[in-house]
């Protein structure tokens, strides 16, 4: 009787480690999947608060230029004070490389803002979506990596959605305008990005978008003294939720949500910009797109979505 009492507990005692490591396996898989599905929706977020700034465009009757510094120095601002009070700030290595990023920063904004106002946020939206072709294009040549023929490839097939968009091939025309200043804000993009990518090895991506936000309002300073007018209240709370919202919040979103999910997830879940930005556009704007337009920037878009799935595939070696 004690052998068969003594038989018994030891199979208890066998079983119930068991049942431990069964319940802390389902539930790490368990908090493993609302991590991720955490990350999905602040990346989905982020890059609807993305969509949401090209709307600002239109809403703010200011130059390119004024918007930018006001976008910028308090987005700077706001990211600055959120690394302090998480304790997450670290000192770059590198700082002369921002008095070259900085302005490149800025002028990216300008020229997307520039677009924007010259056409329509779909034409806005869509060309600057270009950037990750140009990205493919422009890093073998900083880095001197293998080109690949399929960029060559996407770049004619974007070239063709351009081509589709453009409504007349004279530069009289403002919509021509607003094009090429677009196609100007994903290049500057793509090389911001380019160059992002390396010094990430050396600082965190929240220090890099703070000190770059920072020096492109110091960029635009002095023209910002020169034509200084102060925003009227209107004005002013609408820069503030572009800047808090859609600059500060978005990135933090986008970075936190990057730790949870591939590269690869990240960069298709970006070319959902413009779609958000247009349908937005759409529902707060009424503005609506024309068929070639909603061609041409669809077929940009999946060429995009092509690139960056293949690039991001290859670096994250799936």
């Amino acid at each position: 009787m004690l052998l068969k009492n003594q038989a018994g507990k030891s199979k208890t005692n066998i079983i119930f480690p068991l049942e431990i490591d069964k319940s802390l396996f389902i539930l790490k898989h368990m908090l493993k999947k609302n991590k991720y599905r955490r990350a999905l929706v602040q990346s989905h977020i982020a890059v609807i608060f993305f969509g949401i700034a090209g709307l600002f465009g239109k809403w703010l009757h200011l130059p390119p230029e004024i918007i930018v510094f006001w976008r910028t120095a308090v987005a700077a601002t706001a990211l600055f004070f959120i690394l302090k009070l998480r304790g997450n700030w670290i000192k770059p290595k590198k700082l002369s490389i921002y008095f070259f990023l900085g302005p490149l920063l800025a002028l990216h904004w300008i020229a997307f803002f520039k677009s924007i106002q010259l056409s329509t946020v779909a034409i806005g939206l869509i060309t600057f979506s270009t950037f990750p072709v140009f990205v493919a294009i422009l890093e073998p040549l900083f880095f001197k990596t293998k080109s690949h023929w399929y960029d060559i490839l996407a770049a004619v097939i974007v070239l063709g959605g351009v081509s589709l968009i453009v409504p007349a091939w004279t530069l009289n025309h403002h919509y021509m305008t607003g094009i090429i200043w677009g196609i100007g804000s994903g290049l500057t993009f793509a090389i911001l990005t380019i160059i992002n990518r390396r010094m990430l090895q050396d600082s965190p991506a929240s220090t890099i978008t703070t000190l770059q936000n920072a020096f492109a309002a110091l960029t635009l300073l002095p023209t910002t003294l020169y034509h200084f007018k102060l925003p009227t209240i209107s004005e002013g709370l609408l820069l503030i939720i572009l800047a808090i919202f859609c600059t500060a919040l978005a990135h933090w979103l986008y970075i936190q949500a990057m730790r949870s999910i591939s590269a690869r997830l990240a960069s298709l879940i970006c070319t959902m910009e413009p779609v958000y930005g247009i349908i937005l556009a759409f529902l707060l704007l009424n503005e609506i797109p024309n068929f070639r337009t909603i061609l041409g920037g669809l077929i940009i878009v999946v060429t995009v979505a092509c690139v960056s799935n293949n690039h991001s595939s290859q670096s994250t070696g799936h």
